[in-house]
């Protein structure tokens, strides 16, 4: 019961730092909770008593719990679901489901595949709604009654925070259960996770928060904060770039250091900004893009200088007992994934052995142990469904990975925003977007990911999927008229926000007062 409450007073403590009301995000944050190992006489990766076992209870209370709230969702918005899954970007998912139902029949237990093919059809429908919430129809302003959509920004900041309430538990259990918090090997080496939750998913929840709260600090550094909330930001950032980095630390995921060291890199790349429309955003954007090389030098310099002063910590850290050749073979995953790839696939290229056939009960025997899992997605996806399979995981991961990459690179111009410093932050805010769908690329080649047994990253990926690829105009639904435009402009003004998808709509901007076009510029200096 301890660790029950602990988990759920961790949801609401990270609901209160989000600020967010939303039923929708309430149950988004408590579907994590059932993927923690929270009774002290189990553990995750021992045998667990059927259903007659606490935790098991537990986990399959709230999953219920979540799923039956969020299907009562989007039953009362059912007309903007049904618009959404019916865009085309829904397919792959959809034939992701429908392609490995047709491929049961060939599993071992239909029923256990079916049930978790269930849960991924969940998770999918819970990303539809929470992008109804906030990209579709909006979150209601209370005061205007107006649905306005939700900024890329703020959008991040809420899904990021949803994997905090896993870290506070395991920093808790650390002191509380240590014998569940931490795992020591054969070789002597004592990582975060094992009982608890899976190492390497505790690295990925932490790289997520790492990377969001990094994010944060620099934008509160580089001034791109918005004034009256920085303050709170600066310090809900700190707090949990203190816990990521601790949990990311001792759970000693090589996966995660290398997807963590990726993400850095992609915030701080020399990424265009949008393009301005006067000679003050031009000073200003020469300004945020001095800024950026500063801080990225830093970043670079610090980075450097702690590798060459601690060299051999980071050796030992990263080998784990282990030797270069045990990295080399993916700590024995490379044989695993050569026989699954010359003994499986060609015996069902195209529907593949069935869904979640990797099981103790006659999945497929490699080493002399019947193995539940490939420890790839990718190769996870050809073997349980086929080429079709591959080519639909392919797309849910490449298509949000794409779809992000080109709104980082190709910001929208200030017009489209109140200022430029919005048109900053969204673009921030889609960067970092781009970097959490690389770790979820990246972290798919050593894991399950949006395919297989439930996990972490599957509702952490679906949770964001419809939001990413359905928000296509977003700069210009989520542009407001500039305040001081009201009176000065002539040209034409959009009759309402574009919907969820739909065609832009064009906005003739004029000068803003206090923002002088070059042309008068030069004129007025002559």
């Amino acid at each position: 019961m301890l660790g029950m409450a602990l988990a759920l007073g961790a949801a609401g403590f990270a609901l209160i730092l989000a600020g967010t009301r939303s039923i929708a995000y309430a149950l988004f944050y408590l579907a994590f909770l059932p993927f923690l190992t929270l009774d002290p006489s189990q553990g995750g990766l021992v045998a667990i008593d059927g259903l007659q076992g606490g935790n098991v209870a537990w986990k399959l209370g709230v999953r219920t719990f979540a799923t039956l709230g969020i299907a009562t969702l989007a039953y009362r918005r059912r007309s903007a679901v049904f618009a959404l899954l019916a865009r085309p970007a829904s397919l792959p998912v959809l034939g992701l489901f429908a392609w490995a139902v047709i491929g049961l029949p060939r599993a071992q237990d239909p029923w256990v595949s079916f049930f978790r093919l269930g849960e991924l059809l969940a998770f999918f429908l819970t990303g539809v709604v929470l992008a109804i919430e906030v990209g579709a129809i909006g979150v209601f302003d209370k005061e205007s009654k107006n649905a306005k959509p939700t900024r890329p920004a703020d959008v991040v900041r809420l899904h990021a925070l949803a994997l905090l309430p896993i870290l506070i538990s395991a920093v808790a259990f650390t002191l509380l259960h240590p014998e569940i918090a931490f795992h020591e090997s054969s070789s002597g080496v004592r990582r975060m996770g094992h009982k608890f939750m899976n190492s390497n998913v505790l690295g990925f929840s932490s790289t997520v928060v790492f990377l969001w709260s990094l994010s944060a600090l620099r934008g509160r550094i580089l001034g791109q904060q918005r004034e009256g909330r920085a303050l709170k930001e600066l310090l809900i950032a700190l707090l949990a770039l203190g816990i990521a980095g601790y949990v990311l630390y001792f759970s000693r995921s090589r996966t995660a250091s290398i997807t963590a060291l990726g993400g850095v890199a992609i915030l701080f790349a020399p990424w265009p900004l949008p393009s301005h429309q006067s000679v003050l955003e031009e000073a200003q954007v020469l300004r945020i893009r001095a800024q950026r090389r500063i801080a990225a030098g830093i970043v670079a310099c610090s980075v450097f200088m702690f590798a060459a002063l601690n060299l051999s910590l980071i050796q030992d850290w990263f080998m784990r007992g282990g030797t270069a050749a045990d990295i080399a073979t993916g700590t024995g995953r490379t044989g695993l994934w050569h026989d699954l790839i010359l003994e499986q696939v060609p015996k069902a290229p195209l529907v593949g052995a069935g869904y979640l056939n990797l099981t103790a009960n006659g999945g497929f025997q490699h080493a002399g142990h019947a193995w539940n899992n490939a420890h790839n997605t990718y190769l996870f996806a050809l073997v349980s469904m086929g080429i079709p399979g591959l080519l639909a995981v392919l797309l849910i991961i490449g298509l949000p990975l794409w779809m992000s990459f080109q709104r980082a690179i190709r910001p929208a111009s200030s017009s489209s925003y109140k200022s430029l410093d919005e048109a900053v932050r969204d673009q921030e805010a889609w960067t970092l977007v781009f970097a959490l769908q690389s770790i979820v690329a990246i972290a798919s080649i050593t894991g399950f990911g949006v395919a297989g047994y439930p996990n972490v990253a599957m509702l952490f990926h679906y949770g964001l999927y419809a939001w990413v690829v359905g928000a296509k105009n977003y700069p210009h639904s989520c542009s407001a008229e500039r305040p001081q435009e009201a009176t000065h402009s002539r040209g034409p003004r959009p009759a309402h926000l574009p919907g969820f998808g739909a065609a832009p709509t064009v906005v003739q901007s004029s000068p803003r007062p206090h923002s002088i076009p070059r042309a008068q510029f030069s004129q007025s200096v002559r």
